[in-house]
């Protein structure tokens, strides 16, 4: 079996160490939709004395907060299906030859993270490291 040469295009990351408090705070304002963040991990060392809770809002609290543990990295994805975009022009551009009519593509939204919308705090100042994950076929 032939196999196409395909281009190889290396994984974007970046670790960020964080400094959580008792008051709820952004995890970054810089780092919306079009930053193409679909996967972070959550990484609290097993040796802090709080979990961190993280939330959609500044509302964020001890008690509606997602809970991620001392000790226990927690990941959350967006998968995002494979669309084959890229087939879409030159088959636009075949039917546009068959047919002598041009029809409208769709297209295909990739959803992505607005990590300024994730927010963030503990009981006590807890020092974490995030994981940020960048899509890289879109």
């Amino acid at each position: 079996m032939i196999r196409p040469q395909r281009q190889t295009i290396a994984q974007e990351w970046t670790t960020i160490p964080f400094g959580v408090t008792a008051v709820a705070q952004p995890i970054s304002g810089s780092l919306g939709p079009s930053s193409l963040i679909t996967t972070l991990i959550f990484s609290v060392p097993i040796t802090a004395a709080n979990s961190v809770f993280i939330g959609p809002n500044s509302g964020v609290s001890l008690t509606n907060g997602l809970e991620i543990p001392a000790g226990s990295p927690q990941e959350i994805r967006i998968n995002n299906e494979r669309e084959l975009v890229e087939i879409e022009s030159p088959m636009l551009d075949l039917l546009l030859a068959l047919t002598c009519r041009r029809v409208q593509s769709d297209t295909v939204p990739i959803i992505t993270w607005d990590v300024s919308n994730i927010w963030i705090i503990a009981t006590g100042n807890t020092a974490i490291t995030i994981g940020i994950f960048k899509e890289m076929w879109s």
